[in-house]
Order: structure tokens, then sequence, then C-alpha cells
């Protein structure tokens, strides 16, 4: 009986931290994009950089939505597949954001 009630009290719970998890690996990715911006840095250079910039954020991410998806019974080789996929949309996001964020910062002056 309680372990059953500790279950379903943990498939409740997972969404919400998947959910905060997602929003602070976001937030991440577009302060990221947004300094960079603000730095002119090359898109070159931000795709570089892109993938260490937020890699605590990321790794929690990652967690939280493998164990939710886990404890919702879809194998964890199919929740790594599914979050690998995820963090590539976000970092592609980012990507295009610092893009916009460019194309809005003014030119640098010439020295």
């Amino acid at each position: 009986m309680i372990s059953s009630l500790l279950a379903m009290t943990m498939l409740h719970m997972a969404p919400a931290n998947t959910d905060a998890a997602r929003k602070t690996y976001m937030a991440c990715l577009s302060s990221f994009a947004r300094e960079s911006a603000k730095k002119r840095m090359k898109l070159e250079e931000f795709d570089t950089a892109v993938s260490p910039a937020c890699t605590s954020q990321e790794a929690a991410f990652r967690r939280a939505s493998v164990d939710a998806d886990v404890a919702r019974g879809i194998g964890r080789r199919t929740a790594e597949q599914g979050i690998g996929d995820e963090v590539a949309d976000l970092k592609a996001s980012a990507k295009e954001r610092f893009a916009f964020e460019l194309e809005g910062q003014p030119a640098a002056e010439p020295q």
C-alpha cells in the first residue's frame, strides 16, 4: 500500500521536476545567446561555445527527464535518445536566438 502510494506520488512529481529543469536549462541557453550576441561572437564560435555553456543545467535536465520517463515505464535507452533529441533542438533554438539577438546589436565600431 505504501509503496504504491509512493510510486503514484513520484509519477505526479516527475513532470514538475522535468519542467523546472527544462526551464532552467532554457533560461541558461537564452542568457548565453544574449550575452554572446552582446560580445559580437561569431556564429562559428557560438556553435562551439554553446555546448559547454550550460553543462550543469543540461545534466540536471537530462537526469530529470530520463528519470521521469523511466518512472512512467519508458525504457532507459529510449528515454536517453528522446532527451538527446530535445537537447539538440534546444541548442538549435539557442543558435537561432543568438542569430536574432546578433542582428539587433549595433555594429562594432572600427578601431
